[in-house]
């Protein structure tokens, strides 16, 4: 289990990796299950003077590459809700708030 989180600066895309350490879940379990922050390095890129469609093309081939580099065989990124709400969102207007 776990997420990844896409931050926007005024200069870089981020990319947070969230996992559990966890190899397996039970359904009737007390126990606590726990994600926390993957130390990765160089899952970011800048976007200087990218248009809003440049950057989402490059967000959606980023998350192709953390798949395949940083996610273990045993994860599913699911990107679904990516999909769905990308084309709604002005990244390059969130950008120039942030300025």
């Amino acid at each position: 289990m776990g997420y990844i989180q896409i931050d926007v600066s005024a200069q870089d895309v981020f990319f947070d990796i969230y996992c559990s350490s966890d190899n397996r879940y039970y359904v009737k379990s007390r126990q606590k299950h726990f994600m926390s922050l993957r130390t990765t390095i160089g899952t970011h890129f800048p976007i200087l003077d990218k248009s809003d469609k440049e950057i989402k093309k490059e967000i959606a081939l980023w998350l192709e590459r953390i798949k395949k580099d940083f996610l273990n065989r045993r994860y599913y990124l699911d990107e679904t809700t990516f999909s769905n709400i990308i084309d709604y969102i002005d990244i390059r207007h969130i950008i120039d708030d942030i300025k």
